[in-house]
């Protein structure tokens, strides 16, 4: 009976993390595709963030997600602060091109009137 029990949470939590993979892919490639399209429309490329700036930022204690906006874990980077460069200037990279990316999508569909 314990090994069941064992085998059905181990079998939860991997399904659990298997869907919100899978599922933040496909955000991804519906965000490139709407990407790819505003550009293709001649929408200009918006850059709100720079993402050199936001990896320069992320060596500080919580730098990098204060300035791309994540509060909640820019708290957690400076709690954690002689370690959290290790991943806090990746994550405010890739943040802050997705970020000029949603603004480049969002100033092109108003632009244009239509939904991309």
């Amino acid at each position: 009976m314990k090994n069941a029990v064992k085998l059905f949470f181990a079998f939860t939590i991997l399904f659990s993390f298997t869907s919100s993979v899978l599922a933040r892919d496909y955000a991804e490639r519906l965000m490139d595709e709407k990407y790819r399209k505003a550009l293709n429309m001649g929408c200009e490329n918006m850059e709100v963030k720079n993402p050199s700036t936001a990896v320069v930022f992320g060596l500080l204690p919580g730098g990098g997600s204060f300035y791309t906006g994540q509060i909640g874990l820019a708290i957690a980077d400076v709690i954690l602060w002689p370690v959290s460069p290790l991943w806090d200037a990746p994550l405010a990279y890739n943040r802050a091109i997705k970020t000029n990316k949603e603004e480049t999508i969002y100033t092109c569909e108003q632009e244009k009137g239509q939904k991309l």
